[in-house]
C-alpha cells in the first residue's frame, strides 16, 4: 500500500502537466513554402492556377463573372490552457482574375490584418444599410413568413 501511493501521485500529478501543453491549429491549406513565381500578370490563366493550387480557399465576384478573385489562405492557431486562441501565423495569397487571366496578385501576413481592403478602386459595393428602430427589428417579419 506505501508504494501504491506515491505512483498513484505521480500519474496523476502527470495526467494534469500534459494538460497544459500548448496545442497548435493549422487552418487552411496554404503553404508559405508555396512557389508563386511562376505567376505573372496578363499571362497567367485560371486553369494553371487551379492545377498549381487547387480549389481556392474563397472565392467571390462583385461585379460579374468575368472580374473574380480567388483567395487561398491558411493560419496557425495556437492555445493554451483556458486562455485566448492566438493566431501566431497567417498567409494570404489573393489572385484576382480579368476575363480567366491573371490581373492582380497580392500577398498578406499577419502584419497586414488591418491593411486588408475588400472593396478596391474598379469595384464598388451599392449596399445600404437602413436605419430601424427597435420595435421595426423586432416586429417587422410578423406577417412576412410564408408556410412554404
Amino acid at each position: 500500500m506505501n508504494i501504491l501511493h506515491p505512483i498513484i501521485i505521480i500519474f496523476i500529478s502527470l495526467f494534469f502537466l500534459t494538460s497544459c501543453v500548448e496545442t497548435k491549429y493549422d487552418n487552411g491549406y496554404l503553404s508559405s513554402k508555396l512557389d508563386t513565381s511562376f505567376i505573372r500578370k496578363n499571362l497567367t490563366t485560371k486553369k494553371q492556377i487551379f492545377s498549381q493550387f487547387g480549389a481556392p480557399s474563397i472565392n467571390y465576384n462583385i461585379a460579374n463573372k468575368d472580374n473574380e478573385s480567388h483567395i487561398y489562405l491558411s493560419q496557425q492557431i495556437s492555445n493554451f490552457l483556458f486562455f485566448k486562441p492566438k493566431i501566431t501565423k497567417r498567409n494570404i495569397l489573393v489572385i484576382s482574375y480579368n476575363n480567366n487571366i491573371v490581373s492582380n496578385i497580392e500577398n498578406y501576413n499577419l502584419n497586414d490584418e488591418n491593411n486588408i481592403s475588400i472593396l478596391d478602386s474598379n469595384r464598388s459595393s451599392n449596399y445600404s444599410i437602413k436605419n430601424k428602430s427597435l420595435f421595426s427589428e423586432i416586429f417587422g417579419n410578423i406577417g412576412q413568413i410564408s408556410p412554404n
